[in-house]
């Protein structure tokens, strides 16, 4: 697959909760996840970046909207890697954006 091909494919990924965690506000701090052997606590930047994967963004519109409401020294590197280790965790998935339709779909 040529490199043009590749990158718009990829642009069409959005970031979504996976099935089963749930992202709750805390007041006492500022959230936390719901899993299935418990919760984890989460502090005010992570909920910022979970809370902008709701399935309406791609990763790079995640990390520019987390670095742009974020205090100034915060690095898009350090967001990437945040996303990068939610995903290992299997916190996040990627998915098909909702406008997107398989091949061969006509529009109604």
């Amino acid at each position: 697959m040529d490199y043009q091909r590749r990158k718009k494919r990829l642009e069409r990924r959005v970031l979504k909760l996976a099935r089963g965690i749930v992202l709750r506000n805390d007041d006492a701090s500022a959230g936390f996840l719901l899993l299935r052997g418990g919760k984890v606590h989460l502090n005010r930047h992570a909920m910022t970046i979970l809370t902008l994967c709701d399935g309406s963004r791609s990763r790079e519109a995640v990390v520019v909207q987390a670095v742009l409401g974020s205090p100034l020294d915060t690095r898009p590197a350090e967001v990437a890697e945040f996303i990068d280790a939610a995903l290992a965790r299997c916190w996040l998935m990627e998915a098909r954006s909702q406008g997107q339709r398989g091949a061969g779909a006509s529009a109604r």
